[in-house]
């Protein structure tokens, strides 16, 4: 892709909106960013930006002819998204001009939940392994940072939401990975059928030497994504004896080729609880059979790797009473799988903004493991609504009320758990901001 001289116009001034901007303008673009927010709001963004970058704030601007390098944060039917179909000569996400620019390996993993731990499990065992690998992506680095500051035989392992594949039309991964499908972002896509079609992305370009691996324990994923360009297929399953791809038999993570099984790394040896980390693991065992990769020290590194902020994180036990964090449980889907991970009596915190999802199965996981159900927030009402007759409900004012409640209502064996099952954004800046602040909370209780 040229890049020296063409005009680009940038759509959201975060952190990838500012990174994107920053290279583009080394490598001699003509480069214009905006943002809709005020530009008292947005300084400390602007200092962080070259002489040659042009700012525009109060509102979103696209010059005639540019590429769009647009925000995943703008939705498709919004007013800057139909700005820039219409004055850009195309629109990119910052995953689609990485991939213009990167020689070297991509893969890429995308899913509904799962896919920050997949990504993170999947760098450290290749860098375990003997294979430089990085992250970057919907985890948190910025693609736009990588160019110029890595060597060619680097591992470029990404994180990719479905917003950004929506604008990813070249993109063409190495190996590609869908860990689950659920319901969620339907305020973003418009319905479940369109949010499926952008997550399909990530292997519609793929062709023969690429490679997908493919989580055969979802349904939609058994359904709906079949290999259609002659890519090679990885799949994975904890319910199933695979001859080709990785399983889990008993207590064994297995690698089958062509019928020929290897015990790659034990169950035990994964730190991280429940059948999705299971899953999980497989995952990234199934990226490295695709890069072939010798899965020597698998056991070892699972072994000394401890899983993610906001994931099943252990934050205190305080009277014998333990608390965990599961603030990355934005759906219920999620929300459902870290409750089923628990054992022993269980109370758990849920709520949050309402996007509208059906609750169905994480009642099914409250009603099996909790016998306490604290909600807060505008979704709260529909999740004790959901679990009526089979779970004890209360309602908190908020999230530090619904944390006392628990300690109080809590006696020495128990576990309390923040579960939302929905996002952040009634209350806090994001699930992060959300489980920081109730780990401050719980680390309150011991204090007082």
């Amino acid at each position: 892709m040229k890049i020296k001289g063409t005009g680009f116009s940038i759509l959201g001034m975060a952190r990838t909106g500012v990174a994107t901007a920053r290279l583009l303008n080394e490598q001699g673009a003509d480069v214009l960013l905006s943002d809709d927010r005020p530009g008292h709001e947005l300084k400390d963004r602007v200092a962080q930006l070259p002489d040659g970058v042009h700012v525009h704030t109060d509102g979103l601007v696209v010059r005639p002819g540019d590429v769009v390098v647009i925000s995943p944060g703008i939705a498709p039917r919004s007013r800057g998204f139909r700005l820039a179909q219409r004055l850009g000569s195309e629109v990119i996400s910052d995953i689609e001009l990485f991939y213009r620019m990167w020689p070297g390996v991509v893969v890429a993993i995308t899913g509904t939940d799962g896919k920050s731990t997949v990504t993170a499990l999947t760098a450290h065992l290749l860098n375990a392994l003997g294979r430089k690998a990085v992250t970057a992506g919907n985890i948190g680095t910025p693609v736009a940072t990588l160019p110029g500051h890595l060597d060619p035989d680097t591992i470029v392992v990404l994180e990719v939401s479905s917003a950004q594949l929506l604008t990813s039309r070249g993109f063409r991964p190495e190996v590609a990975v869908v860990t689950n499908i659920a319901r969620d972002h339907m305020g973003y896509h418009g319905s479940f059928d369109a949010y499926v079609e952008a997550k399909h992305r990530i292997i519609m370009n793929q062709l023969a030497g690429d490679v997908f691996v493919r989580n055969m324990d979802d349904p939609v994923i058994r359904d709906s994504f079949l290999p259609v360009h002659g890519q090679s297929v990885v799949d994975c399953s904890t319910r199933e004896k695979l001859t080709n791809g990785v399983f889990l038999s008993g207590g064994d993570f297995v690698v089958a080729r062509n019928g020929e099984y290897r015990i790659a790394a034990g169950r035990e040896d994964l730190g991280l609880v429940g059948r999705h980390n299971a899953e999980n693991a497989l995952m990234a065992l199934g990226v490295a059979m695709a890069l072939d990769v010798d899965l020597e020290g698998a056991s070892a590194a699972f072994g000394a790797f401890k899983g993610l902020e906001h994931r099943l994180e252990f934050v205190a036990e305080i009277g014998g009473v333990r608390f965990v964090n599961d603030s990355k449980a934005t759906n219920p889907h999620a929300a459902a799988a870290g409750l089923r991970a628990l054992d022993g009596r269980v109370i758990a915190i849920v709520g949050g903004h309402d996007k509208g999802l059906p609750f169905d199965e994480m009642a099914e996981a409250l009603r099996d493991k909790a016998y306490l159900v604290i909600h807060t927030g505008p979704a709260g009402p529909r999740i004790a609504d959901a679990v009526k007759g089979m779970v004890q409900t209360e309602a908190a004012q908020d999230m530090e009320d619904a944390v006392r409640m628990a300690f109080s209502a809590a006696v020495r064996g128990d576990t309390v758990v923040l579960s939302p099952g929905c996002s952040s954004f009634d209350a806090f800046n994001d699930f992060e901001d959300r489980g920081r602040q109730f780990k401050a909370m719980v680390h309150g209780l011991d204090k007082g």
